[in-house]
């Protein structure tokens, strides 16, 4: 089942993901602890219980801080999709679970991964039941307010990443950017 990737993880120290960008969904789920996804453009303060969901070719990253977390991954590609019109469920983006609905989807997570290792001639079809009702949870469960007030060296940060993004196929050297943006090129860097 190499399409189905199914994860559990913990921090203990402060870590940054390079950004990236994969050609499966993922599903992110922030078991305990406090994190910031940037996807796409926009940055998103992470807290227990809140659901990142990432569709496929999306660029996105993550960054932790000192505070220990618990995550769980799911990462799957269109073969498990039996049901394409619960995809929608990824236009929310972030999606903030109560305890009951956590407790759920770990429920979900965990006969996924029995499933996975049972790996029969069936397996492929209770995967994508069970995804079926991943998305469904998901489609029931609020929107995370997705515009927390930042910080203005966030915000500057945030202004940054949207012009790289859309600067990309220009040289951008750290000198430039730091010079737009306001800042030291020291500072610049270790914010950024």
């Amino acid at each position: 089942m190499d399409n189905l990737l199914l994860s559990r993880g913990s921090t203990t120290s402060s870590i940054l993901m390079k950004s990236h960008f994969h050609d499966f969904y993922e599903i992110y789920y922030l078991v305990e602890g406090n994190m910031r996804y940037i996807i796409a453009d926009d940055f998103y303060e992470i807290s227990k219980n809140d659901v990142v969901l990432i569709p496929r070719g999306v660029i996105h990253n993550t960054s932790y801080g000192d505070g220990g977390t618990k995550r769980l991954l799911i990462n799957f590609s269109e073969s498990f999709i039996s049901e394409p019109s619960l995809l929608s469920v990824f236009d929310k983006k972030i999606v903030k679970l109560s305890e009951r609905d956590g407790f759920a989807l770990e429920s979900i997570f965990k006969d996924l991964e029995a499933e996975k290792a049972r790996n029969d001639k069936y397996s492929k079809t209770l995967i994508s039941q069970y995804l079926n009702e991943l998305f469904i949870l998901l489609s029931r469960s609020e929107i995370k307010n997705i515009s927390p007030e930042l910080d203005g060296y966030t915000q500057i940060m945030q202004a940054a990443v949207k012009y790289i993004n859309n600067n990309y196929s220009r040289e951008l050297a750290l000198c430039d950017l730091s010079l737009k943006f306001g800042l030291s090129k020291s500072f610049f860097s270790r914010k950024f």
